[in-house]
């Protein structure tokens, strides 16, 4: 064999070395990246996406039940409002239905008193009356009966007043009253007041006009429209305030009373949702008992263990990265192609980069959720604990931002000192020149 030939055969023999070491080196980097993915994929989607779901999913739906029974209790303190003003309005309207009988008993005691002193002219002889809504006694100020009638008719219209200023009074004072039902009230006292002053004034009119008015009641209806037309339209106003109130309260209980019935079965239904994922929660800690750990500690340190494995799995990579390109003319993709390191003008290199992404995205979101809820780092006695939230916080941030970092490395094709040795091990000395390695036929 002359010399030249025996140089050309170290040289193939010297390429096909190196050739097959980047073969074995990137079946075990796939080898790596594929375990890496495994666990990284599969703890998340087994054991600490469940538990991240099923614990948010547990205080949501307490937080949502109990809102919803704050609520509900809620409308049915407004529903008792809207009652009690129903109450209080109703028995104001049956004091200014029942007035002018009372009206008439009152006066017609008064004229009796005074036709026994008086006779000819019951109404100037003068009686002794009170001034207190219990009417005429045997006692008081002694006056003539016709201002005592004047004085009943007052007490009488005051009354009507006082009614609906009673109902609406505490009702008014309760700083939790629904603005439909303050305003309602109000509303309806506005419309009240004018009325009632107005009534007074008609009755005082009809009573000079003709002092024994009241007697058309005692054989017909005691209606204010016989006395006189004003008097008939300001009762009917005060009359129509009061009925008007009324219905619109109705209103308000039943859709009060439908709101507070939803409001329990969505409680009652977030219970029992609550309850399912509960038990869901328990039934996973517990298939998990075997670790050693527990559940628990174990979604604690998978962010560390993602980040680490992503930080391997990076490291190993760019070290093959380093000796592809530097074996560049021996075409590594022929005899050692790789679905993890696709060349930048080359199909399939955003899907490739993306994979990769997995292991740093899942411990940086992971860590970032984990950090973000206060009851997962906690003392033994079940309180948040800032040593221990910050015992996991520093090397979450750490490896999250070193993945960060070499996958952008990764990525961008940068090489550091590391990766050329790395590479520089496995060329083929200058001096030899590059052959590309030798296929089977040929090495036959």
């Amino acid at each position: 064999m002359s010399p030249a030939t025996r140089v050309s055969a170290q040289q193939q023999a010297a390429v096909d070395r190196v050739a097959a070491a980047h073969s074995a080196e990137m079946r075990a980097v796939h080898a790596l990246g594929a375990v890496v993915l495994l666990v990284v994929v599969g703890g998340y989607t087994l054991a600490v996406r469940p538990w991240l779901h099923l614990r948010a999913a547990t205080r949501g739906l307490e937080a949502a039940a109990a809102a919803a029974e704050r609520e509900a209790l809620r409308l049915e303190r407004d529903h008792e409002a809207t009652r009690e003003a129903a109450e209080a309005l109703a028995a104001a309207r049956r004091v200014a239905t029942m007035g002018p009988d009372r009206l008439r008993r009152e006066i017609a005691h008064l004229v009796e008193q005074g036709r026994a002193l008086e006779p000819d002219d019951p109404y100037k002889a003068a009686v002794r009356v009170t001034a207190g809504p219990a009417g005429p006694a045997a006692g008081g100020e002694t006056v003539p009966v016709e201002e005592a009638v004047r004085k009943a008719i007052g007490r009488h219209v005051e009354q009507i007043g006082l009614a609906v200023e009673t109902a609406a009074a505490p009702l008014l004072a309760r700083p939790d009253l629904p603005a439909a039902l303050r305003a309602l009230v109000t509303e309806t006292q506005a419309a009240i007041g004018p009325a009632t002053v107005a009534l007074h004034e008609a009755m005082l009119q009809a009573f000079a006009r003709y002092p024994d008015f009241w007697r058309q009641w005692e054989q017909e209806p005691a209606l204010y429209a016989g006395v006189s037309p004003e008097a008939g339209d300001a009762a009917r106003r005060i009359d129509d305030a009061l009925a008007r109130a009324l219905r619109q309260l109705a209103a308000m209980s039943a859709t009060l009373q439908n709101q507070t019935r939803a409001y329990r079965d969505r409680a009652g239904d977030l219970r029992e949702r609550h309850r399912q994922a509960a038990h869901r929660l328990a039934a996973l800690r517990a298939g998990s008992a075997w670790m050693p750990l527990g559940l628990d500690d174990g979604v604690r340190l998978y962010p560390l263990l993602a980040g680490a494995l992503a930080l391997t799995l990076y490291y190993r990579l760019r070290r093959a990265l380093a000796v592809r390109r530097d074996l560049a003319d021996l075409e590594p993709d022929r005899f050692a192609p790789s679905w993890l390191l696709v060349g930048p003008r080359m199909p399939g290199r955003w899907w490739a980069l993306a994979l990769l992404a997995v292991p740093m995205a899942a411990a940086v979101s992971v860590a970032a959720v984990l950090l973000a809820d206060r009851s997962v780092f906690v003392t033994p006695a079940g309180e948040w604990s800032p040593v221990v939230t910050a015992g996991y916080a520093i090397p979450y941030t750490v490896l999250g931002l070193l993945s960060i970092v070499e996958w952008a490395r990764l990525a961008t094709g940068q090489r550091d000192a590391t990766a050329r040795r790395a590479a520089g091990s496995v060329h083929p000395p200058a001096e030899q020149g590059s052959p590309r390695p030798a296929t089977a036929s040929e090495r036959r």
